[in-house]
């Protein structure tokens, strides 16, 4: 009896130990905030296509079912658009993000505000480097506030899975653009 006591102090510990770190993990400033970076050989107009050209989109980036245009016709600031994911991580459920360009100068970066309107808001940004005359680095910076407590409390693994999701989903740009 004492050590299925001890073993169970023990189990308790250690899962507050855990819990405590995810809560301190969450209160930094950057919790919330992923950058990923990536060097593709091709010249910047190039790899700025699969961001401006939707359907070149849809072939990078995982999950991604569907893109509405809200405001045809317009790519510049207030362009809006619904993306159509499947989300992997909730059973495969629908999730509709809806995006907002808010500054945008072609083969340079492009920002935008996202909100899905269940779970989270935030921030995304692409900025293009041009290395050389063909080479690019994209890097892809991101921010989110999530709207629910738990999320909140898990905020430190969900954008580390968010992380490497995006990292997955450039790998599949870089070999499309380098394929072309």
């Amino acid at each position: 009896m004492k050590y299925v006591r001890w073993t169970l102090l023990t189990l308790l510990a250690l899962v507050s130990a855990g819990a405590a770190t995810l809560f301190i993990m969450g209160l930094g400033k950057d919790s919330g905030s992923m950058t990923n970076r990536i060097e593709i050989n091709r010249p910047v107009t190039q790899v700025w296509s699969y961001i401006d050209d939707l359907d070149k989109t849809k072939k990078w980036v995982s999950s991604l079912k569907e893109i509405k245009k809200l405001t045809p016709g317009n790519k510049g600031v207030g362009a809006k658009e619904v993306w159509v994911m499947e989300d992997q991580n909730n059973g495969g459920q629908t999730m509709e993000i809806f995006s907002e360009v808010t500054a945008i100068e072609p083969y340079k970066f492009v920002s935008v505000n996202l909100d899905d309107k269940k779970s989270f808001t935030g921030t995304a940004s692409y900025r293009f480097e041009e290395l050389g005359p063909n080479r690019t680095e994209l890097i892809v910076s991101g921010s989110y506030e999530f709207k629910d407590g738990v999320a909140n409390f898990l905020k430190p693994v969900i954008m580390r899975m968010a992380a490497g999701k995006m990292q997955g989903d450039l790998a599949r740009l870089k070999a499309n653009a380098e394929r072309e």
